[in-house]
């Protein structure tokens, strides 16, 4: 297995994501693998008025490309002290009747000493939608009970919408601890995406790419706010993000990519 950590911030996209572990060990937003798990989750409460049903509209461009083995590698500055392996599409799941690509880690992915894990990350596209699914698995260990937490999905870029416009998201997570007599622990996170700008032309790590998106992303967990900024080209997808919250604070920059 290899080693994850427990990350608050989406990106993480963002993640992700994926920031500070929790009292209890359990970081507000990551993942867990469960071959049973059902397919695309609907996180809307009953009445409630988030924007996050499938999206029909056509899209404006490829934003994320999701074939198999596309690759992106990116290198971080900031509150992370190595780089990981880069970011891959490994395979396709169907899922509830929907096919997703199996990605390897979403932005962020390092190692801790006492927790580690399966984390089970997929992708999807619908309309202008992008999609990821998320959901985790930790086995007991050192002295610590297992966790695992629910799968859920959220979006991570609308590329047919204005400039300034937005979408909110609402999601439950539940998170079960291996422990009798413990109760599984729900906690209610809440996303804010905005469309900053369209069709830039933006250098990173010396590359040019032009028709690039930037998306701001507010994740609220628990009174605090988790910002991310992150700029997605077409037909490259995700070339840089900015994120910061609660004492975090990193970025991101493409350095290559495989895009098949």
């Amino acid at each position: 297995m290899k080693k994850i950590t427990l990350i608050a911030s989406l990106l993480l996209l963002i993640s992700l994501s994926l920031t500070s572990c929790e009292a209890d060990g359990i970081d507000p937003v990551y993942y867990i693998n469960n071959n049973n798990n059902p397919g695309p989750v609907n996180n809307n409460p009953p009445g409630g008025d988030n924007d996050d049903d499938d999206d029909p509209v056509a899209s404006e461009g490829d934003y994320f490309p999701m074939a198999l083995n596309n690759e992106w590698d990116f290198i971080y500055t900031g509150d992370f002290d190595e780089d990981p392996a880069p970011m891959k599409i490994i395979g396709t799941e169907v899922i509830g009747g929907v096919t997703y690509y199996k990605i390897n880690h979403y932005f962020q992915e390092s190692g801790t000493d006492d927790l580690t894990g399966e984390a089970d990350i997929h992708l999807r596209k619908n309309g202008g939608t992008y999609y990821e699914r998320v959901s985790v698995d930790i086995p007991a260990a050192n002295g610590l009970p297992s966790i695992t937490i629910a799968p859920y999905e959220i979006i991570v870029l609308k590329d047919n919408l204005e400039v300034g416009e937005s979408w909110t998201q609402t999601v439950t997570q539940t998170t079960t601890y291996g422990m009798s007599g413990f109760p599984p622990v729900t906690m209610t996170l809440n996303f804010k995406g905005t469309i900053m700008q369209k069709d830039l032309t933006v250098t990173v790590e010396g590359e040019t790419f032009t028709d690039v998106i930037k998306e701001k992303m507010v994740q609220t967990i628990m009174g605090a706010d988790y910002t991310t900024y992150i700029w997605f080209a077409k037909n490259v997808g995700p070339i840089k993000s900015e994120s910061t919250g609660e004492g975090l604070s990193y970025q991101m920059a493409l350095t290559s990519y495989i895009i098949n």
